[in-house]
């Protein structure tokens, strides 16, 4: 190494503070970033800092010197000026935070790329528990699970999940009796929003409080009331409907069930039902709850009676005429004039 001559050598870096290594001696970049020394002609070996924090969560990356060389410490032979510049990416940190569905897109980004943040959703724990994505909150605000994020700073996001659990339903007639034919559709109303069901067997129903707003059950809604369903873990939930048996009995006179007689019986939701009476009653099984209204049609007499679910599902008409009236009638004239014969007979012998 020349003892007599000094030569200059600057080392450029992105700014003030990147440390730089001359044969093991540490310097600071000054506030334009560069390092400038005057040392005798001779080989050296040069290196900066390969990672340098500048902020919180943000720092610079070593990425090649600007004459192209990659390595860093190099070695350098200084016979004349020389200035080396070090070329460095600028990276911010992502800080993504959920504790379910595999998380991705954490880690250091550089600035200026797009980065993809997600999560795997829904994430089910195989105990009728699972969790639902619902937003990105943070520095990123946004409802899907899969989101391009622009790296202009540092960023931290968080997962937030709604908890759901499997739940089924099964619905009986007004006396909880028997199970009756699923619904159309089940309507339930809790925290600003309607969740419609369609199916009833293990369901994901969210959690929380939730109030049957409507059961549509063949074309009539026939829920018991405003019932309130809290879903806190897996459940099941047995749901009692206005659905009724409508009962209509027919009788004569003589207080006998009548036979055969039509009847039509026109219920809640417009549907019109037919029937005879076998041992005086026609039954109509599972009716919707609501007015109801019915037509009875025997031999030349019709009556009608209506009526509503809520207060009575039996209805009972009596015919003024019926077969067993008739022959009752019958007899009696037969009877009557059978005596007339024979009260004649006898005078007839008396006259004799």
């Amino acid at each position: 190494m020349s003892l007599g001559v000094k030569v200059r050598l600057v080392v450029r870096t992105p700014m003030e503070g990147v440390g730089v290594e001359v044969d093991g001696e540490l310097h600071r970049a000054n506030a334009s970033g560069c390092v400038e020394l005057r040392l005798p002609a001779g080989s050296y070996v040069v290196a900066v800092e390969p990672i340098y924090a500048y902020a919180e969560r943000s720092r610079l990356a070593f990425k090649s010197w600007s004459d192209g060389v990659a390595e860093n410490p190099r070695r350098v032979s200084l016979e004349r000026s020389l200035t080396l510049e070090a070329l460095y990416d600028r990276q911010h940190l992502v800080e993504v935070d959920s504790p379910y569905g595999s998380p991705s897109g954490g880690g250091w980004a550089l600035e200026g790329s797009y980065v993809t943040i997600s999560a795997t959703s829904p994430f089910d724990h195989g105990n009728g528990t699972r969790r639902v994505f619902t937003a990105w909150v943070g520095d990123v605000t946004s409802a899907l699970p899969a989101v391009e994020v622009l790296i202009d700073g540092p960023k931290t996001v968080r997962a937030v999940w709604r908890t759901e659990y499997l739940c089924s339903f099964a619905f009986t007639d007004a006396e909880a009796s028997r199970e009756i034919p699923p619904p159309t559709y089940v309507v339930l109303s809790g925290a600003g929003a309607n969740l419609t069901l369609t199916e009833f067997v293990s369901v994901w129903i969210p959690r929380g409080s939730w109030t049957l707003a409507e059961v549509r059950w063949r074309g009539c809604d026939v829920k018991p009331g405003a019932l309130e369903l809290k879903v806190e873990s897996p459940s099941s939930f047995n749901v009692t409907c206005l659905v009724y048996d409508l009962r209509v009995e027919a009788f004569d006179p003589l207080g006998l069930p009548v036979d055969g007689a039509e009847v039509r019986a026109t219920v809640a939701n417009g549907s019109t039902l037919t029937a005879r009476t076998v041992r005086g009653a026609a039954d109509f099984g599972l009716v919707p709850g609501g007015p109801y209204r019915v037509e009875l049609s025997y031999m030349w007499q019709r009556l009608e009676a209506s009526g509503h679910t809520s207060t009575s599902t039996r209805v009972r008409l009596k015919v003024a005429v019926s077969v067993a009236v008739l022959a009752l009638s019958s007899t009696a004239v037969l009877a009557v004039g059978g005596a007339a014969l024979g009260l004649r007979r006898i005078k007839r012998r008396a006259g004799r």
